[in-house]
């Protein structure tokens, strides 16, 4: 793999049109939640429609996996949606659509007793947006 490195200058940064239309790898980060919604899915690949501003910026769009990915937008049995996950990993891997080098972990830090913490929302990761449901023994 021969590999050039190219910074892009400040006043570039905000274009997202510009940004979708440079043919080259990534490097980036995420949630985990997003890898199976935005940055997979066919719907949010940047386009002049959402005025370029989809997660999908390698434009990979595999209508197998569109299916499953739609299916996970809905609430799936725990078991069911493991499954469905492992399918859309082994798909995504093997055609290399993205190849994550890491994973975002938000570590929620809860004092004993305390119930109903819910994981983080994203894009936002806000961690108290449930606090009103929260018990104490």
């Amino acid at each position: 793999m021969n590999v050039s490195q190219r910074i892009r200058p400040p006043i570039e940064a905000g274009n997202e049109e510009l940004r979708s239309k440079i043919v080259s790898m990534e490097v980036t980060g995420g949630s985990f939640e997003e890898f199976f919604d935005l940055r997979l899915s066919c719907n949010s690949i940047p386009a002049p429609a959402n005025s370029w501003r989809g997660r999908n910026s390698m434009g990979w769009c595999h209508r197998d996996t569109q299916r499953p990915l739609d299916r996970l937008q809905l609430t799936v049995p725990p078991a069911e949606r493991t499954e469905i996950m492992r399918d859309l990993v082994r798909v995504t891997m093997t055609e290399m659509a993205l190849m994550p080098l890491y994973w975002d972990v938000d570590a929620i830090l809860v004092a004993a007793g305390v119930h109903g913490v819910s994981a983080p929302t994203t894009p936002g990761r806000y961690f108290t947006w449930n606090i009103a449901e929260w018990a104490k023994d």
